[in-house]
């Protein structure tokens, strides 16, 4: 046997599923089947490359944790590492899931998917599910803490004589 890997020309019957480049090396780029073949001096080899889905392999949720107030809501997003050595952000598509939904809700679809409603204080584990994949985090609900307080109204001119009612309000 005699290696001719750097003689031939290497080419792929169907470029959009695979392409190979000078030295034999092969690209995947969508699902389907291929011949890749070798050619040198009117000798052709040929080989078949089948080219499969990416599958999930793990979910990974972020935040890893969450310890925030109660009244408050914070995003979550998944991401699944891929069998094809990629990611791809998967908050839409998982399925979100808490173990308390009267401490932690979650919106599970559209848009604001993976957004928390932290209702009450106590602790809820979030999962995020995917072709029987999934990643668990821990969501702990604290007591609502005061940030700013509004007095209305902000600003006012009166004549000497009129009362002025206020009002404050708590931003947590």
């Amino acid at each position: 046997f005699t290696p001719v890997d750097n003689d031939v020309t290497w080419q792929s019957s169907d470029k959009n599923i695979a392409k190979v480049d000078l030295d034999g090396l092969a690209e995947t780029l969508a699902p389907g089947t291929a011949t890749i073949s070798a050619t040198l001096s009117g000798v052709v080899g040929d080989a078949s490359l089948t080219v499969t889905e990416a599958r999930v392999v793990e979910i990974q949720i972020t935040p890893a944790n969450l310890v925030e107030p109660a009244g408050t809501s914070s995003q979550l997003t998944a991401t699944a590492s891929l069998t094809a050595n990629t990611s791809q952000d998967v908050t839409r598509q998982v399925s979100w899931i808490s173990s308390d939904s009267t401490t932690v809700s979650m919106v599970t679809g559209g848009e604001d998917a993976g957004l928390t409603s932290l209702i009450k204080t106590g602790i809820a584990e979030v999962r995020a599910v995917l072709d029987e994949i999934e990643d668990t985090i821990t969501v702990e609900v604290t007591d609502a803490v005061l940030v700013e307080i509004q007095v209305s109204p902000a600003a006012r001119i009166v004549p000497n004589g009129i009362d002025v009612q206020y009002s404050a309000t708590g931003i947590l």
